[in-house]
């Protein structure tokens, strides 16, 4: 249970097991974020599965901590994503007094020189509906190490084997 606990104030800390801090959220993710209502804005805790989700298991020989949860991995070493090419579905509003697409009328929107908005709204709050391609590309996942030991995690495993060892030859503290 110490290391599930020391694992989980690596989410709280935002940073690995060496002490260096993870690598920030880009500006794209904080602004979906923000637009989704996810606060606070955190590394890896979007909405807290894979912070609840780590788990222990010992027996007389050895401990295993870690996530059973299938993108774990790939948050814990790093790596790329190829995404293939697809098609999606874009939304947005048509003003008919204007005669243009538009983004969010509550927000400050930039229009290009052709008159349409470059924002797209919310299904429900659109009355077009596009299909467009969205070509192959790769995401690239930093690495954000939230699995391991540092040196307090060592002592302190040290410590809690100690009290096991006093208490199971018959000592106590």
């Amino acid at each position: 249970s110490y290391l599930v606990s020391a694992t989980q104030q690596r989410f709280l800390r935002e940073a690995g097991p060496e002490g260096r801090s993870w690598t920030p959220l880009g500006l794209r993710t904080v602004r979906q974020r923000i637009r989704l209502g996810y606060y606070p804005i955190s590394i890896l805790r979007r909405a807290g599965d894979l912070f609840r989700s780590i788990v222990s298991f010992a027996d007389d020989a050895h401990v295993e901590v870690g996530s059973p949860l299938v993108y774990a991995g790939i948050q814990q070493l790093g790596g790329e994503i190829q995404m293939p090419e697809r098609t999606g579905k874009i939304y947005r509003r048509w003003v008919e007094t204007t005669n243009k697409l538009t983004g969010e009328t509550r927000r400050t929107w930039a229009e290009r020189a052709d008159g349409l908005s470059t924002r797209f709204v919310s299904k429900r709050r659109a009355n077009f509906e596009q299909d467009v391609a969205i070509g192959a590309h790769t995401v690239v996942i930093p690495a954000r190490p939230f699995l391991g030991l540092d040196e307090a995690d060592r002592t302190e495993i040290g410590a809690i084997v100690a009290d096991h060892l006093t208490a199971a030859i018959g000592g106590g503290r």
